[in-house]
């Protein structure tokens, strides 16, 4: 059967959980993260619930391990999805050779966007040029679509339309990487890529890398305008519930697991770090970047400069 839950709140959803014994569910990764804070999830039995795919929004490493570490009955899988296409329209499946993968491994391929497996559905990430970008999982390109489960036009909106279908693609205006086996993996929304200097950042990779920290409980990254670089990265950070933690301790950890491992390089680290009881979102849970940006001068200002 399927159970509509309403408004989402952690208490709620867990009564939900409870009585209706849920076995999958849907949600935004704030969402998860909201339920691994709440104070009085140990009250609930929620030892039904076994598959969670979160969209809306990139599955961080760190946020899934944590969460299957709090639910040991339960599995975090990751997926696309727009308005314009359908839910789960690139999704992260595990093909057959990897089943016997060792769980690390395989918790690296779970947490990727994933393959276009919907019947009738095609994906590609596409340059600027629309050519195919390298299957090297490095080089940043556009995620386009088609299929018959693809929006044909915007009602009433001709040139927005003619902006998004072009070569017969739907461009979908996330960035992504693709690797040798065709997993596709969103790095951030192409508006939301920090340009500093001549390099892009993107930070759905620093978030990801950001929330494995044991201290983290969210994390977003904002480009802050500057008149050398154009832009550097902000850290907006939400310490985990009785951690004590300084704003250096996340520039250590990312200097550890993320420079000195090959999977950021130094000119990615934030500049500036900022602890924050709430970080802004929209109405469906994802991080309000916009709103952010509306109000830089505010959270540079709560924020503390941690590097040149």
């Amino acid at each position: 059967k399927l159970v509509f839950p309403g408004k989402f709140a952690p208490d709620s959803f867990c009564e939900m959980v409870q009585e209706e014994k849920v076995n999958n569910t849907a949600m935004v990764p704030t969402m998860l993260a909201m339920i691994l804070e709440y104070k009085d999830i140990d009250k609930w039995d929620l030892s039904s619930l076994t598959n969670i795919a979160i969209g809306g929004g990139s599955l961080p490493l760190g946020l899934k391990l944590k969460a299957e570490k709090l639910f040991p009955s339960m599995k975090a899988a990751s997926g696309y999805g727009m308005t314009e296409t359908m839910a789960g329209v690139i999704g992260s499946t595990l093909k057959r050779q990897m089943a016997d993968w060792p769980q690390e491994e395989i918790d690296q391929i779970i947490v990727k966007t994933g393959l276009a497996n919907v019947p009738a559905i095609a994906a590609r990430v596409v340059d600027t040029d629309g050519k195919d970008v390298p299957k090297d999982n490095e080089t940043i390109g556009e995620i386009v679509l088609r299929g018959h489960w693809i929006t044909e036009k915007y009602f009433k909106e001709p040139e927005r339309t003619a902006q998004s279908w072009r070569d017969g693609w739907f461009h979908t205006g996330d960035a992504a990487k693709i690797d040798q086996e065709e997993y596709i993996t969103i790095v951030d929304r192409i508006t939301d890529v920090i340009r500093s200097g001549a390099e892009m950042v993107p930070t759905v990779l620093l978030e990801n890398l950001t929330s494995n920290a044991d201290f983290v409980l969210e994390a977003t990254y904002v480009g802050v305008p500057d008149e050398k670089w154009g832009e550097i990265p902000m850290a907006l950070v939400k310490v985990m519930p009785g951690m004590k933690v300084k704003e250096e301790d996340l520039l250590k950890f990312l200097e550890k697991e993320g420079v000195e491992k090959g999977k950021i390089t130094k000119w990615m680290l934030p500049v500036y770090v900022a602890f924050v009881d709430e970080i802004p979102k929209t109405s469906v849970g994802k991080y309000n970047k916009l709103e952010v940006r509306k109000n830089m001068d505010k959270f540079v200002a709560m924020a503390k400069r941690v590097r040149l």
